[in-house]
């Protein structure tokens, strides 16, 4: 697994983890955010989201986990009620080194981003969770990811894990966890805890 370095990245705190092959939708009204996408659409239209530990989305600078997910921005539209809404997509996984917050309360963090295995197809190993996986096809996501076909083992390991009520602590676990099949062992007993 290689590793690259960052520093001074915008980290943008959430309550639920953004995992990496995952779009989502944010909704932008704080100034220091607007600061925040207006810097890094003019650079690599790239920033961190990171979960957050104790404290809110809004106001002061949350306490957050120190892996994340690093997005980049894909889309960006005025929405109906004034605010920003951006289309951002999960790329890798990262790890905060060190933070600092600005006056505006916007966190930067030295960061090194994960350069993982996207190539890896499942085999016949892997046969549970690819029905779990096709249990869930029905959900847009499952779709949007199957039009992909076939999954890799890295978009297999991140659909389960936004799609299954894994829990904040499997979560936070699946972040910090290095290689996919390390990951899909840890979904494996998250689900099994859910069923048993």
């Amino acid at each position: 697994m290689e590793q690259s370095q960052k520093n001074d990245l915008p980290l943008f705190p959430l309550l639920k983890p953004v995992f990496p092959c995952i779009p989502q939708q944010l909704r932008i009204f704080e100034q220091r955010y607007l600061g925040m996408v207006s810097e890094v659409l003019k650079a690599d239209g790239a920033f961190g989201i990171v979960p957050i530990t104790k404290g809110g989305e809004a106001g002061q600078a949350a306490d957050f986990y120190p892996y994340g997910t690093l997005v980049t921005i894909h889309d960006w539209q005025q929405l109906p009620d004034g605010l920003l809404g951006l289309a951002v997509m999960g790329v890798q996984r990262i790890h905060v080194e060190r933070s600092s917050v600005d006056k505006q309360q916007l966190i930067r963090g030295a960061i090194t981003v994960f350069t993982e295995d996207m190539a890896s197809m499942p085999d016949e190993a892997h046969a549970d969770l690819l029905d779990l996986a096709e249990a869930l096809t029905d959900h847009p996501l499952s779709r949007r990811l199957a039009a992909e076909n076939p999954l890799s083992l890295f978009q297999l390991t991140w659909l389960l894990a936004e799609l299954l009520p894994l829990g904040r602590e499997a979560e936070f676990e699946l972040l910090a966890c290095n290689g996919n099949e390390a990951r899909l062992n840890c979904i494996r007993a998250a689900t099994a805890q859910l069923v048993g």
